[in-house]
């Protein structure tokens, strides 16, 4: 079944999110995260700025239903978080969370639809953004509009200035499905065998999991809080398997490529950018 053009423009919220240190502890631990700062509420704890797109995809539950494809059919094509102010030194506390379909696409048989959600203090100030882009492989709709082009992003002509390792564990998805995707592609074997094509037979990492990994991983390696980051997921990793993080600095942050060990030949993300803090 296509999915369904007339979603374009429904929202959820605004909705109250009580945050607590507990739910910005499991999300930092879920994507590796070991800095006492994120992980000890003695410290806090401070929130990493990808907790926000965990935010966002539990509060996207109704809007994916309003698409009417199955959960499990589901993958993700792109996400990029914004902090603002406040956001970078956030506690936990009081959120409150604005969700629109932006827009339902299609290339060929491929149904994209974007998501952007917004997050404020009960005050009404913005602090987050979130924007991703999800992949219904054949339910792209007849006569819906192509997905809107996106800029190619190429890392600069000359040697990377870092690169960096980062382990997942086998039970890396199981840690993650806890900050609230439910998804059983990433969980359940026979699930994953009904999409080989993608899965290759077996669960896979979220796409979210991943880019919080790396996320966190290029403000690790920066020593500088970061202020967004925003890639392109060019095929699943899976639990177990090693990232390899690269980056280009820049004036801005960085500009970052990820494969993994276990398969070099290919991209894991590709058009990643990091926004870093000014040093100091």
């Amino acid at each position: 079944m296509p999915l369904d053009l007339a979603a374009t423009g429904a929202t959820v919220g605004p909705d109250a999110h009580a945050v607590s240190w507990r739910d910005t502890v499991l999300y930092a631990l879920a994507v590796g995260e070991t800095d006492l700062d994120y992980v000890y509420e003695g410290r806090g704890p401070k929130i990493l700025p990808g907790y926000w797109t965990a935010l966002a995809f539990q509060a996207c539950a109704p809007l994916l239903e309003r698409t009417g494809a199955p959960e499990e059919s589901a993958l993700f094509g792109a996400c990029s978080v914004t902090v603002m102010g406040a956001g970078l030194a956030a506690r936990p506390g009081d959120v409150i969370v604005h969700g629109q379909i932006e827009g339902v696409y299609a290339t060929g048989a491929l149904g994209v639809v974007a998501f952007r959600f917004a997050f404020t203090d009960p005050a009404g100030a913005v602090f987050a953004a979130v924007r991703f882009e999800v992949y219904y492989p054949g339910l792209g709709a007849e006569g819906a509009p192509r997905a809107p082009h996106t800029p190619r992003v190429l890392p600069p002509q000359r040697e990377p200035s870092w690169s960096v390792d980062v382990a997942t564990s086998p039970q890396q998805a199981l840690l993650y499905r806890l900050c609230g995707d439910l998804n059983p592609l990433h969980a359940d074997p026979a699930v994953a065998n009904r999409h080989a094509e993608v899965t290759r037979g077996r669960p896979i990492l979220h796409g979210l999991c991943t880019f919080g990994l790396v996320a966190s991983a290029v403000q690790r390696v920066a020593g500088r809080p970061l202020r967004g980051f925003s890639a392109r997921f060019a095929r699943a990793a899976w639990p177990g398997d090693t990232l390899v993080v690269t980056g280009w600095d820049t004036d801005r942050g960085a500009v970052v490529r990820v494969r993994t060990t276990q398969d070099p030949a290919e991209h894991v993300l590709t058009a990643a950018t990091a926004d870093l803090a000014p040093p100091g």
